[in-house]
């Protein structure tokens, strides 16, 4: 049994899923894509979630 199933992995989904593991939730996170993957949108994210992955250790570069 899961306390949060996160719908969609990217930036948004992983941080929530990171912040509801962190509180102690078992969390589930499904994506229609499988990982890793190449996505050119990556190169594109904002300052702001660049330091938030870093931050909760799920930042790749």
């Amino acid at each position: 049994m899961y306390d949060a199933v996160i719908v969609g992995a990217g930036p948004a989904g992983s941080s929530a899923a990171y912040d509801l593991v962190k509180a102690g939730a078992n969390v589930l996170i499904v994506d229609k894509e499988s990982f890793p993957r190449d996505k050119p949108c990556g190169g594109g994210l904002t300052v702001k979630t660049a330091r938030r992955g870093r931050g909760a250790a799920i930042y790749a570069g």
